[in-house]
């Protein structure tokens, strides 16, 4: 997806009904490994509920990339 709202830079992981990850890593071996990064694991129904929610209110301001038509952008905005 690419974001319609200005920078989206979030990293969160809505594992289930009852379990989440959020934190500042990314996946590369940079934040793994050199970095101070951290994730939360969260066990809990209600807070996990509502990271799902704000996962959904990011992609209704989302569209789907398409891969060919990425591929087709211009110089100029890439």
């Amino acid at each position: 997806y690419e974001f319609y709202g200005g920078l989206l830079h979030t990293k969160s992981v809505v594992i289930d009904d009852q379990f989440c990850l959020v934190g500042t890593v990314n996946m590369d071996m940079r934040s793994l490994w050199l970095n101070f990064e951290v994730t939360l694991a969260v066990d809990d129904e209600e807070f996990t509920k509502q990271m799902s929610w704000l996962q959904d209110s990011y992609i209704k301001q989302s569209h789907t990339v398409v891969l060919e038509e990425w591929e087709k952008r211009s110089l100029f905005s890439r």
